[in-house]
């Protein structure tokens, strides 16, 4: 037994995450998308601002800023289901430009994605924007990365002052990404979702989304402002019922965000962000 586990520890460590990763992603958990979208039960298809960097891409028109955006969120607080993600938006043309980069994973697998993407509006109350990401995804047994490829689409359409609607595709994988007899296979995605205003410093946001061979996923979730530059939020997601919470403070041109989302059987995940616009 003292020599079985050094030599098969890693690869039974790779089948506890693949089975781990698996039961997340049935469950609703996907690519991180920052630390305010999680403190929302993971709402991201009508977000507008730095966090449109990981969410709906149409997002990065409402803010004609240069931003900059770093977070970490650590899934199930286990280490190797770490994720990192910085990004950046710059105004350029008609439009702006946003370009990010994402690791999830820091053991014998992981999987990075670097992307680009551009927004801008087309009149006062429509904007769309487009995304594409690279993945490379690095398995136990193999030396060289895997490589597929991501496309993402997205409009936001402001009905009114008080409610924006938000519409998001994405195209997880173009080609297939294989490696201990498992292969990534296109998993489409699509979403739509509501912003209503409420009152001054009150939002309310709900969301439905659809992946390949999963059910709706039902999404609601709360902002509130009490005070200028504080912002308290909660959600929830499920089946299963999934909540979630969180806190931004804004400190001038800062704003920093601290989030938290619980899962049944795996239990919490906490995440932190930080924004920094000029």
């Amino acid at each position: 037994m003292e020599s079985f586990y050094p030599q098969y520890s890693k690869w039974l460590f790779a089948l506890l995450f693949i089975l781990v990763v698996t039961d997340c992603l049935t469950a609703g958990y996907g690519p991180a998308s920052g630390a305010r979208s999680i403190s929302l039960a993971g709402f991201s298809s009508a977000l507008s601002g730095p966090e449109a960097l990981f969410g709906n891409p149409a997002g990065l028109a409402a803010d004609r800023k240069v931003s900059l955006y770093a977070g970490h969120e650590s899934r199930f607080l286990i280490r190797e289901y770490s994720t990192l993600m910085a990004g950046v938006a710059i105004p350029g043309g008609k439009g702006v430009w946003g370009g990010v980069y994402r690791q999830f994973g820091s053991g014998i697998y992981r999987e990075r994605c670097t992307g680009l993407s551009f927004a801008r509006p087309f009149g006062p109350n429509f904007m769309a924007g487009l995304k594409f990401e690279a993945i490379s995804v690095t398995f136990p047994e193999r030396i060289r990365s895997r490589t597929g490829f991501m496309a993402e689409t997205g409009v936001l359409y402001a009905i009114s002052a008080a409610l924006t609607i938000g519409i998001r595709y994405v195209e997880p994988y173009w080609g297939r990404i294989e490696g201990a007899g498992l292969a990534f296979h296109p998993r489409r995605m699509f979403s739509i979702g509501e912003v209503w205003h409420i009152s001054d410093g009150l939002q309310w946001m709900s969301e439905l989304e659809k992946n390949r061979h999963r059910p709706w996923l039902f999404r609601t979730a709360m902002e509130w402002m009490p005070a200028n530059g504080v912002f308290i939020r909660a959600g929830a997601s499920g089946w299963p019922f999934s909540p979630s919470g969180g806190a931004g403070f804004q400190i001038g041109k800062y704003v920093f965000d601290i989030a938290y989302s619980y899962q049944h059987v795996l239990g919490f995940t906490p995440a932190a962000g930080i924004k920094f616009t000029l």
